[in-house]
């Protein structure tokens, strides 16, 4: 799977993160500090393929919290779904 995080906090500070080619076989941390009281959004995208068809299916997940994590907003939206990527040509 590929995935790009963006993390936007404080108003000023971003943070990003690129795993390319990575291999998850149960879990993995993205962001260690997740801020509740408004000063923060988060934006990633991941792509994944189905090993077994090599098929490839794209998500964008945002969230964003306030309140100490009274109101919590988590959005997630398929781009893509069982697709192939053909090589580019020059």
């Amino acid at each position: 799977m590929d995935i790009r995080r963006t993390t936007i906090y404080d108003g000023s500070t971003i943070e990003t993160q690129t795993m390319n080619s990575a291999t998850v076989s149960a879990s993995v941390a993205l962001d260690g500090t997740v801020y509740t009281n408004s000063q923060e959004t988060h934006n990633m995208r991941i792509r994944q393929q189905d090993p077994a068809t090599k098929l490839w299916s794209m998500c964008e997940i945002n969230s964003f919290l306030s309140a100490g994590g009274a109101r919590c907003s988590i959005r997630i939206q398929w781009s893509e779904y069982d697709v192939t990527y053909e090589p580019p040509t020059a």
